[in-house]
């Protein structure tokens, strides 16, 4: 959990990863996260998203897109994490 080593040590904060992503290691996740999340497969996107955010655990737009997908799939947990780690990094989420 490369992308949270920062965060508070409270485990209710800590965004829980999936253990199996076929995306980790994918060229560009954050493009084809953003692409699986336009024609819907938003489990799928979560995967990818996740592997963008563990390559560039700073990528503001990936965290943003995650919370946002995780919301569309109505996992409100995970957008918790998620809206805490985009304001840990210091940045206001921006969400549609």
């Amino acid at each position: 959990m490369r992308g949270n080593q920062n965060l508070p040590s409270s485990s209710k904060w800590m965004y829980e990863f999936a253990d199996q992503n076929p995306y980790v290691g994918h060229p560009n996740p954050l493009k084809e996260g953003q692409e699986l999340f336009r024609r819907g497969l938003l489990s799928e996107a979560v995967l990818a998203l996740e592997a963008e955010i563990l390559k560039n655990p700073d990528n503001v737009e990936g965290w943003r897109l995650l919370g946002i997908t995780h919301a569309e799939n109505d996992d409100d947990g995970q957008v918790r994490r998620d809206i805490t780690q985009d304001c840990f990094l210091g940045r206001a989420p921006k969400y549609p």
